[in-house]
């Protein structure tokens, strides 16, 4: 009996222009003005606004960066919770 393995190789291939909304992503602040409470109480709200007016032109773009407010969301929601508890 043979067996036969296949295995696939994917590659995502984007232009330059999408890799570098990686760093105009990063220095307009569009996840980490949330999280910096410049804004006091409105931070969340404005970052929302920023990143609402970057999806429509950022080429899905987007998607990548809600996962990391996601990520950067639970983390800080666990690391007050272990702060409460003095664990």
């Amino acid at each position: 009996m043979c067996y036969f393995i296949l295995m696939y190789v994917y590659f995502t291939v984007t232009c330059e222009a999408w890799k570098r909304l990686k760093f105009v992503s990063a220095e307009e602040g569009l996840i980490a003005s949330a999280y910096e409470r410049k804004q006091g109480q409105y931070s969340r709200l404005i970052q929302m606004m920023k990143n609402f007016l970057f999806y429509a032109s950022s080429g899905l773009y987007s998607c990548p960066l809600a996962m990391t407010d996601g990520a950067a969301k639970t983390l800080e929601v666990i690391t007050n919770y272990i702060s409460s508890k003095h664990i």
